[in-house]
């Protein structure tokens, strides 16, 4: 329980708001919500790109853990 805790906060709160905001100049959800619904193409490629990572990486951590995690 305490490694899901950990992995969510560094994970989510380090990688994704903190590093992944700056070098994709806004958040997930500004992107995603506001960029994307005033047809910014640069938002449709952030979010594309979050997306597509974020089910990467959950694939990984599922095979390297074994489902554990």
């Amino acid at each position: 329980m305490v490694g899901r805790v950990v992995a969510a906060v560094l994970g989510r709160g380090f990688v994704v708001h903190g590093y992944g905001a700056r070098w994709a100049r806004g958040c997930t959800s500004g992107h995603g919500i506001s960029g994307c619904s005033v047809g910014s193409p640069e938002s449709f490629v952030a979010t594309g790109v979050f997306f597509s990572v974020a089910v990467v990486v959950t694939l990984a951590v599922h095979v390297l853990t074994g489902g554990a995690v």
